[in-house]
């Protein structure tokens, strides 16, 4: 009985899923509501301006135009036989459906009432870009004087320096050594350096994956140009840019969806929800004001319905995340946290809760102002705190950390003969018991110096934990080495 049963099951569902297949695709004009993208058409477009990169070939030869797509939009909402009805070139018409692909907030085509499959067409523009040289299979860019880019810099500067870049065309990325010249008065081309391209395995895993820096990286430890965090895949986490060029940091997912968009000195970051929806728009904080939760203001958010929660960095906000259930730590429950904003500040009270009661807090905000407040753990015991936020400290403060590292740093012999000084930038966790570990040295200046300051920092005795509601935390610290000839 058991087996009939068990084939009878199988059967409905196969011939669910057959019915599902089976169900007709409508044009527009045989439903009685059309399939539109959830924000509307601006959404849409400026899902596609962050997420569709012009392939590198399509930039050498300035490629313009459109292809046109077709797909289908099904009642979840998500898109599904995305196909090239016109196309413009292999390379761009395989970007075109990558990026279309990507973008599954729909709201569904309804014909008597009910959500149908809808076909829609859509033209993705590729749009003139600065044009690029590539010759002999490498980049190569100018700089004047101050190594800004001739193309950005001001009208009628001179090029002093040309970098030549050897480029992977399928991905873009780079394959070979920098080479950097300067041009003299009779035009030719004197070599100045070289830069090796590196590939470093970070310290710390991200989300449990080993990833890895890429990029040109000179002997002292310095980047130089754009800088990738790439995944043991190949794919890329990550694109920074060293202190020489100026740019947005952009994270990626692994489908290589954009997650978030970070102006140069921070000025603003975006990010983005999995289904291509904006999630929230924030600006640095540039005010007077210096006793603020964060440094950042909150002035546009929305939620997972493309309704727009923050305006002009006013509203309630609720944020939802999944998070380590305190009561059981195999398994993950979800994190709830809401109160008002103002002025793209929090303001009044904030509430968070783990869905399965394990935990939970009230807090108070004015204005930004962190006003502290009360977490409730498993069992009922209840922690006070003055801020939501604590950052780890030395024992003693910062005076007593920098008379610890002057009475310890011994300067290497062969970086004084050379005259060698800066900073050397190191990073590292503070534990929960206060303890340090995951050393990674972020910016050199010279080898023996480099390797001077880490053994220096790895000596400090244990800090001050860093906290979070009251409970220690873990948290990556970021100190600079300075290193001074008298």
């Amino acid at each position: 009985m058991r087996l009939y049963l068990h084939i009878l099951l199988l059967l409905l569902s196969v011939s669910l899923s057959q019915l599902h297949a089976q169900a007709p695709v409508y044009k527009p004009f045989d439903v009685d509501s059309v399939a539109t993208p959830i924000g509307g058409q601006a959404m849409l477009e400026t899902f596609l301006a962050a997420n569709l990169q012009k392939p590198f070939m399509a930039k050498v030869a300035n490629v313009t135009g459109k292809v046109f797509l077709t797909a289908v939009v099904e009642p979840d909402g998500h898109v599904s036989d995305v196909q090239v009805m016109r196309g413009l070139r292999s390379d761009c018409d395989q970007e075109a459906l990558r990026v279309m692909r990507l973008f599954n907030a729909w709201k569904p085509a309804t014909k008597s009432g009910q959500p149908v499959r809808q076909l829609v067409t859509y033209p993705i523009m590729f749009r003139a870009n600065t044009p690029i040289r590539y010759e002999n299979g490498s980049l190569i860019e100018e700089f004047d004087a101050k190594f800004t880019p001739i193309a950005n810099s001001l009208w009628g500067a001179k090029p002093v320096y040309q970098q030549h870049t050897p480029i992977d065309t399928l991905t873009g990325l780079p394959s070979g050594k920098l080479t950097l010249f300067e041009i003299k008065e009779s035009g030719k081309l004197k070599e100045v350096a070289k830069v090796p391209l590196a590939r470093v395995a970070n310290a710390q895993r991200q989300n449990g994956e080993l990833t890895y820096q890429f990029g040109h990286k000179e002997p002292t430890g310095d980047w130089i140009g754009a800088i990738y965090t790439l995944r043991e895949d190949g794919s890329i986490s990550q694109r920074t840019s060293s202190d020489l060029m100026k740019g947005p940091s952009v994270s990626y997912d692994k489908r290589g969806m954009v997650e978030s968009t970070t102006l140069p000195d921070e000025a603003g970051t975006t990010t983005w929800q999995p289904n291509g929806l904006l999630l929230k728009i924030e600006t640095r904080y540039e005010g007077e004001r210096k006793a603020l939760h964060q440094h950042t203001q909150l002035m546009a958010a929305w939620d997972s319905t493309g309704k727009q929660l923050i305006k002009e960095g006013n509203g309630h906000y609720r944020y939802v995340s999944s998070q380590e259930s305190r009561s059981d730590s195999t398994r993950k429950t979800t994190f709830i946290e809401e109160g008002d904003y103002k002025d793209g500040f929090k303001n009044g009270q904030w509430t968070g809760r783990l869905a399965d009661g394990s935990y939970s807090y009230i807090e108070r905000y004015d204005a930004g102002e962190d006003l502290g407040g009360m977490a409730t753990l498993l069992g009922g015991k209840t922690i006070s705190y003055k801020q939501s936020m604590s950052n780890p400290s030395y024992n003693g403060g910062q005076s007593a950390m920098y008379q610890f590292l002057g009475q310890t740093i011994r300067y290497p012999i062969d970086a004084q003969k050379k005259n060698v000084s800066g900073k050397v930038y190191i990073s590292f966790v503070v534990c929960t018991d206060g303890s340090l570990c995951d050393y990674d040295v972020l910016k050199g200046i010279y080898p023996s110096v480099d390797a001077e300051a880490l053994r220096t920092v790895k000596k400090m005795p244990s800090w001050q934990p860093g906290l979070l509601r009251g409970e220690p935390v873990r948290v990556k610290y970021n100190l600079p080495v300075s290193f001074q000839l008298e």
